[in-house]
């Protein structure tokens, strides 16, 4: 590769991409200590498996509200503003977490979490999309998604050997301490340091005019983002029904991993997602619906394989596989989004998409718990790898690849 060509590749990391990334790599540094393992952390506070999807299908349902207002004050107040001051507020619910007695007071700390995250998630996405040029997205999604995790690969390892000499509660309360400072220190930075993508409005801003404002968004959806709607509601759907059990099944399923050996496997599948960059080049260069398709019928082969993997080599390769290719799959339809949605309008209609998907999640959750408790601990991953496949049919016989991007 030509010099030239080098630079023209990498240049989207500067900006507020680098700001970015960077805040996101301290703040996943803490947070995979903890994330990973919150599923244990509800055990541990006395919660069944089912309340894990419980707990989960609430708190995503907290996000929808403030997602509809977050998108319409992204669009009229601007992005940064919005994205750095729920970072810190998302800091503060962190440290919530850490100090929780029981499932309970947890539930309530996820609530508050979510409501924060709910604000945030549409200015932050719409950031992160204005600050790419319609040619880089591909590579720009999957970078912003993988490269802030790789100083964190080795948290979830070293976490779950702590846990294994300390226990659950004592090391995740201090991880989730953690992870608060450090979201402290990334929303600060991020105010900081980040610059504002588009201008603030003047106008609009009384509540009649955003009811309307909102309310009317769904006349801005073309056909193209219609079918990507159904898609990635397909995408969460499926992701939120498996992904709360994968530990439980590995750890006290038919393998009997112990939390050591997991965090072992999840330095491994998040070592792997750099493979994740390399296939957002490839799919800037080759088409993004078609490597949509691809990491979509991976997930869908791997979410089944999982349940016949028997030692601790092949639940890694499995799981690794599983996990390139669900957090591809989520990025690039993200790219995909980008490219059918005019800029003007991104925040409210990514608001929307957001609403979706936490609707999908909620179900998912709550239908994940109850399959994994009163149908069978594999009925999860057999969900998952149904719907990613449908969700590959849909892409296939639907959408063809955009040939206009938007900027």
């Amino acid at each position: 590769m030509r010099e030239g060509e080098r630079e023209h590749s990498l240049g989207f990391l500067r900006g507020n991409m680098a700001v970015m990334i960077a805040t996101g790599a301290l703040w996943q540094f803490a947070g995979n200590a903890v994330w990973p393992f919150f599923s244990l952390y509800v055990l541990a506070l006395g919660g069944s498996p089912e309340m894990i999807g419980i707990i989960n299908g609430v708190g995503t349902l907290a996000s929808i509200l403030p997602t509809v207002v977050g998108g319409y004050f992204a669009d009229v107040y601007g992005r940064k503003k919005l994205t750095a001051f729920f970072s810190v507020v998302l800091g503060f619910t962190s440290l919530l977490m850490a100090m929780a007695l029981d499932w309970r007071m947890l539930l309530a700390a996820v609530v508050v979490d979510s409501l924060a995250a709910g604000f945030r998630e549409p200015a932050m996405s719409a950031l992160i999309a204005d600050s790419l040029s319609p040619e880089s997205r591909g590579i720009g999604f999957a970078a912003w998604a993988i490269i802030p995790t790789v100083p964190s690969l080795i948290s979830p390892m070293i976490a779950g050997y702590l846990i294994d000499a300390h226990g659950t509660l004592l090391v995740l309360k201090w991880g989730y301490a953690l992870t608060g400072i450090a979201a402290l220190t990334a929303g600060i930075c991020r105010y900081m340091f980040l610059r504002e993508t588009v201008l603030p409005r003047t106008a609009g801003k009384s509540i009649s005019t955003m009811t309307r404002t909102i309310a009317s968004t769904h006349r801005l959806m073309s056909r193209n983002l219609w079918i990507l709607l159904l898609g990635e509601s397909l995408i969460w759907l499926g992701w939120s029904v498996a992904s709360p059990y994968f530990i439980l099944y590995g750890t006290s399923g038919s393998v009997g991993l112990t939390t050591t050996e997991w965090g072992i496997v999840l330095l491994v599948s998040s070592s792997a997602r750099v493979l994740g960059f390399a296939l957002g080049s490839l799919a800037d260069r080759y088409g993004r619906r078609n490597m949509t398709i691809a990491t979509l019928l991976l997930t869908s082969a791997s979410s089944f394989f999982f349940l016949q993997s028997k030692t601790l080599s092949q639940v890694a390769l499995v799981f690794t596989i599983y996990s390139v290719s669900i957090l591809v799959a989520q990025q690039l339809s993200q790219a995909l989004r980008a490219d059918v949605c005019p800029t003007e309008n991104r925040s409210r209609v990514y608001s929307f998409f957001i609403i979706w998907q936490y609707i999908t999640r909620t179900v998912g959750s709550v239908l994940g718990g109850f399959l994994y408790v009163s149908v069978s601990m594999s009925m999860p991953f057999h969900f998952q790898a149904l719907a990613a496949l449908v969700c590959a049919v849909i892409l296939v016989s639907s959408m063809a690849e955009t040939a206009r991007r938007q900027k």
